[in-house]
């Protein structure tokens, strides 16, 4: 997992051999990451990654420094204010 040159968050996934790239800043409600995010997993298992929020997809829009979670639970990653 990386935050890229677009500041979208991005992971490499093994699927089935093969390696894919997964944009998680597709998550509707994610906010593009003004540092490099931290990934880890919970004491259920669950991947979380934590970021500072940069913009709202948008390049007008004003950094807003607060913290965001992206977590994969039912098969999809989620976005959640911290």
């Amino acid at each position: 997992m990386y935050r890229g040159e677009d500041s979208h968050i991005f992971e490499r996934v093994d699927w089935s051999g093969q390696w894919l790239l997964n944009d998680l800043s597709a998550t509707r409600g994610t906010l593009k990451a003004n540092a490099g995010p931290m990934g880890f997993v919970d004491a259920n298992g669950a991947a979380r990654i934590v970021y500072r929020g940069d913009e709202y997809m948008q390049p007008q829009a004003s950094d807003d420094n607060m913290l965001h979670e992206l977590f994969y639970s039912g098969g999809q990653w989620l976005h959640r204010d911290l």
